[in-house]
């Protein structure tokens, strides 16, 4: 891994951390199924945080598997929300977690 990718891969872990906190204080302000499927979606984040930790060339294909679920819940749990500060705190999560551009 040459320097470029080892410090984009350090920014997307602070990211990622940044995105878990924001996530439990999402998960905070809801309630039922919504804060249970805020909580799974928060789950996914630290799993790949963990993953990323342990082993810094995970594949490519465990990387999007995981990275995929967490913006395709994210999604979802937008377009159940009818609460506009929640979805915007869900937009900013989707906009920090962003890859490239």
């Amino acid at each position: 891994m040459n320097f470029t990718e080892t410090k984009e891969m350090r920014d997307f872990r602070t990211r990622l951390k940044k995105s878990i906190y924001m996530m439990s204080l999402v998960a905070w302000r809801l309630n039922g199924e919504d804060r249970e499927d805020a909580l799974s979606i928060r789950n996914l984040m630290r799993e790949l945080k963990n993953k990323l930790d342990k082993d810094a060339n995970l594949s490519e294909f465990d990387f999007t598997e995981i990275y995929g679920a967490i913006i395709l819940g994210l999604s979802i749990l937008y377009s159940s929300l009818e609460n506009d500060l929640v979805k915007k705190d869900l937009l900013n999560i989707q906009d920090t977690l962003s890859i490239g551009g």
